[in-house]
C-alpha cells in the first residue's frame, strides 16, 4: 500500500478534501482515482499505531472525488448502496471506539461501493 502525501495538510494528515478537491481541478485526477487514493491512506492510517483514530475520523467525513463529480442523489456509490448513501455508513463508522472495529467495518464499505483493493489488508 501506498500512502498519498499529495491529499494530506499538516491539519488533516490523513486526507484533506481541499488539496484534493484542487487535485482535482487543476490536474485532472479522475474522481474514481482521488476516491481510491483517500481510502488507501485510511487503510494505511488504520495500519500505523502513531495515527489516532479520531484523526481518521476526520478523514472518512472528508468528501470523495465522487463527491466532487456527482450531487449524492445520482451518486454511483449511492446506487451501489441502495440510496443510503454514504452519510449512513460515515455516521456509523463515526461512533466505532476501536481501530480494529473500524478497519472492519472500512473494509467491509469498501467492497460494498467497489473501493477496494485485493492487496489491502
Amino acid at each position: 500500500m501506498k500512502f498519498h502525501k499529495e491529499i494530506t495538510s499538516k491539519e488533516y494528515p490523513v486526507y484533506d478534501e481541499n488539496k484534493a478537491g484542487y487535485i482535482y481541478d487543476k490536474r485532472k485526477v479522475g474522481y474514481r482515482k482521488l476516491s481510491l487514493m483517500k481510502q488507501e491512506n485510511i487503510r494505511v492510517a488504520l495500519a500505523n499505531p502513531k495515527i489516532e483514530l479520531i484523526t481518521i475520523k476526520n478523514a472518512i467525513r472528508q468528501e470523495c472525488g465522487y463527491c466532487f463529480k456527482f450531487v449524492c442523489l445520482n451518486c454511483l456509490l449511492s446506487k451501489k448502496q441502495e440510496h443510503n448513501g454514504c452519510s449512513n455508513n460515515v455516521k456509523n463508522m463515526l461512533r466505532i471506539k476501536t481501530k480494529k472495529e473500524f478497519a472492519k467495518r472500512h473494509k467491509k464499505w469498501c467492497k460494498q461501493i467497489g473501493l477496494w483493493k485485493k492487496e489491502w489488508k
